[in-house]
């Protein structure tokens, strides 16, 4: 079919994490507290000042559902689908107080 495109790009809008409408297609992920307290068993990375740390952890198939990810202030997320099948992720500004994000938010 010629001229006709498959694609299309919308625009994101935020919403509050808190709409029970997110429940019907996703789970909203909340930051919660270090719940592995930190210790010599830690890997290292180090990039210019400061240390930073990281978790590896195996993801059981099929997966547990996810309730909770970790809030680091210095260092990135990553997160993929164990069958790798695409999936929504918020991101925020660290800055940013949840659990509620608005249009606002950058």
């Amino acid at each position: 079919m010629e001229g006709v495109t498959m694609i299309s790009h919308e625009s994101l809008k935020a919403a509050s994490l808190l709409n029970p409408r997110l429940d019907s297609c996703s789970t909203g992920l909340r930051e919660v507290d270090e719940m592995t307290p930190a210790g010599n068993h830690d890997a290292e990375l180090r990039f210019g000042p400061g240390q930073l740390g990281y978790d590896v952890k195996r993801i059981p198939n099929p997966p547990q559902p996810l309730t909770a990810i970790k809030r680091h202030l210095q260092a990135n997320q990553w997160l993929s689908s164990v069958e790798g099948r695409p999936f929504w992720m918020l991101l925020a500004a660290r800055e940013t107080q949840g659990p509620v994000l608005d249009a606002s938010a950058e």
